[in-house]
């Protein structure tokens, strides 16, 4: 009969001590990433960059940042494809030497602005306590939080979360275009082209020069000329050209074209004629005197 080989009692303590240890470390390292800024649940307000700091990741990892829905993480089958859009979330921040990454608020191009209403890939709503909620079908929140890890595309045990409360107001995400009356720059004693450039206010349409009209008034800008010394804003009137040969409706050119048009009729209707003699024949037409027909 085989004998059974025991393994002494505190081998197997000693077992069971360092499998502790380990899932000690592990759970420690899992809550070891917090969120260090913002505090508690801010307000904040729709495309408006906000700072956000995360520390306790491994250092040179990339760190990725996105807004989720108002479901708890822990819910069965949750997931960050499914619950979180990471359409206005900026590219990953490396994690530094200490393990922390921070998205500025003041960098554009790695801050973090919160969406309000549906979200960039229509996934849900997140809305604030004031607004309705759109009318699109979609599942809406008034508890959305942020979502902060290794990786957008599955769940991790580093990641960290922390709710926000939306204002109900918004920042445009673009600067919209402005308009400004007609204006020209023009030096003293500079000289002026043909053609003077504006920047006019859109929609607006230009007459072409040829109607005689003069353009709008243009501004001189505050500069100095080299003979005339320093020269001071003032508003002056710059004419396209003049009127052209075909602007009938200008009084000089109309007068101009009826003494042409008289003087071609005085060339052509008045003919040399001689004085006849007393006594001298009649000559018809065609004969010269003296010559018979």
């Amino acid at each position: 009969m085989r004998a059974t080989r025991r393994i002494p009692g505190a081998r197997i303590a000693a077992l069971l001590t360092l499998l502790s240890c380990c899932a000690v470390a592990l759970s420690s390292a899992a809550a070891a990433v917090t969120i260090v800024e913002p505090r508690g649940t801010p307000t904040v307000t729709a495309n408006a960059p906000i700072t956000v700091v995360a520390s306790g990741f491994a250092a040179g990892r990339p760190v990725f940042i996105e807004q989720c829905d108002g479901i708890t993480p822990s819910t069965p089958n949750w997931s960050p494809t499914l619950n979180c859009d990471p359409g206005a979330s900026p590219p990953p921040i490396i994690a530094d030497a200490q393990g922390s990454a921070t998205f500025p608020a003041s960098n554009p191009n790695r801050a973090f602005r919160p969406f309000e209403g549906e979200s960039p890939q229509s996934m849900f709503n997140c809305m604030s306590r004031q607004r309705r909620a759109p009318n699109n079908s979609l599942p809406s929140f008034t508890n959305c939080q942020v979502r902060v890890s290794t990786n957008n595309s599955a769940a991790t045990a580093d990641q960290a979360f922390f709710p926000i409360v939306l204002s109900g107001q918004s920042v445009p995400l673009s600067t919209p275009s402005s308009t400004a009356a007609p204006t020209t720059t023009v030096a003293k004693g500079a000289k002026r082209s043909s053609t003077t450039s504006t920047t006019a206010a859109s929609g607006s349409t230009r007459k072409a020069a040829s109607t005689g009209k003069s353009k709008p008034p243009t501004t001189r800008a505050h500069g100095r000329d080299a003979k005339t010394g320093p020269v001071s804003a003032e508003t002056v009137t710059v004419t396209a050209g003049g009127a052209g040969v075909g602007a009938v409706s200008n009084p000089g050119v109309g007068v101009g074209y009826l003494l042409v048009a008289g003087g071609v009729l005085l060339a052509v209707g008045t003919t040399p004629f001689r004085r006849r003699r007393p006594n001298e024949p009649v000559v018809a037409s065609g004969n010269a005197p003296g010559e018979s027909r």
